[in-house]
């Protein structure tokens, strides 16, 4: 048997100790996953609850989720803002009153705060010290342990003045300040994330804690670039059209074939996102074919027999070929918002005196969305 001296001893506990510390972070990091979400717009608005009677503008959203079986025993403490790399501080010019009647152009301050509803109670955190030369920030607070699943909170900048002082439909122009990236953790237990405390978590899909994590994924959406405005946000909508089968569909003539016979050939789908509440929507559709006909046609494969035309409905209404018609009524929370494309109409004598064989039709669909 190999004997060791007392300090080979002490460097395998040591080796030990190092490796079962590795597993305890691993574990935790793979329980507790945090993703974030920036805001697809920037504006300012009025704050409700914590932050009434200030003027706001939403950054984004992190989210923590608790995978872990057991979240009473196993909660998501103290998440943490650890690093800062922006100002914390911002300056916006535009019409001000200054708690007055007359509005002047003027330069007025904003902080980033961290708003949490948690546990029936909010909560509104200022990030100051979060910056790259200062201490890591509680998002809520050092002592907040959360025993739910899914923690959601909101990143904002906030007024340093009253709401009253700004005019609503105005436009806020940056003047100092600059919005960076961030990075996140949690603690192991309550307290400051300091030293053995502190577990540094990955954000989203990156694979590193010290990944930085831009607050605006679209440059666009900076309040750097655009100045926001004071009011009611813009409408941007995503607009996704498919259809339920993008292949060829076979049917028999016999199936299409009459004034009111019709055939299914397939399903347009529309999907939306990026709008109000119960709001509707509409886009332009024009459907053609391949033939050269100003009407519909199923063209033979083989040379000889003449081309059969038939007619074209979306949903109800029969289609005049190239012709723009509205798809009216979408609304996001119907989606995939859907219409029938049915053929039918084709005449019995065409049929009966068409030459036997396979005969097709290629469908183009043009989809015109609003302005």
């Amino acid at each position: 048997m190999q004997k060791l001296t007392r300090l080979e001893r002490m460097k395998k506990r040591l080796l030990l100790f190092i490796f079962l510390s590795v597993a305890v972070l691993f574990t935790l990091s793979a329980n507790i996953t945090i993703d974030y979400f920036p805001a697809q717009q920037f504006y300012f608005q009025a704050g409700t609850g914590a932050l009434a009677n200030s003027l706001v503008g939403h950054i984004g959203t992190i989210v923590f989720t608790n995978n872990y079986a057991n979240t009473t025993t196993n909660p998501i403490n103290n998440p943490t803002m650890i690093r800062l790399d922006m100002d914390y501080s911002f300056y916006f010019n535009g019409p001000v009153n200054w708690g007055g009647s007359t509005y002047s152009n003027s330069d007025s301050e904003f902080y980033l705060i961290a708003h949490a509803i948690a546990d029936n109670k909010a909560t509104v955190m200022r990030l100051d010290n979060a910056h790259s030369y200062g201490d890591p920030t509680p998002l809520v607070n050092s002592n907040f342990s959360y025993t739910g699943q899914v923690l959601t909170i909101d990143l904002y900048i906030m007024s340093h003045h009253p709401l009253s002082y700004y005019k609503i439909d105005e436009a806020y122009t940056l003047k100092s300040g600059i919005f960076g990236t961030f990075r996140l953790g949690v603690t192991n237990s309550t307290g400051w994330y300091s030293g053995t405390n502190a577990v540094p978590l990955p954000v989203g899909n990156n694979p590193s804690p010290n990944t930085p994590i831009p607050f605006f994924d679209n440059p666009s959406i900076n309040p750097e670039n655009n100045p926001p405005i004071y009011g009611d946000p813009i409408e941007l909508i995503t607009y996704t059209f498919s259809l339920l089968n993008p292949n060829f569909v076979p049917f028999s003539l016999s199936q299409a074939t009459g004034a009111s016979t019709r055939f299914k050939i397939n399903e347009a789908r529309m999907s939306l996102s990026g709008t109000t509440a119960n709001s509707t929507h509409s886009v332009k559709i024009k459907i053609t074919d391949d033939s050269n006909a100003p009407s519909f046609q199923l063209l033979p494969l083989s040379a000889g027999p003449a081309p059969i035309n038939y007619n074209m409905y979306f949903g109800t209404t029969q289609i005049t070929k190239n012709a723009e018609i509205n798809w009216s009524g979408l609304k996001e929370n119907s989606n995939p918002n859907t219409k029938d494309l049915t053929i039918g109409g084709i005449n019995t004598n065409s049929v009966n005196s068409a030459a036997s064989g396979d005969y097709k039709s290629t469908i183009s669909i043009e989809i015109i969305y609003p302005d």
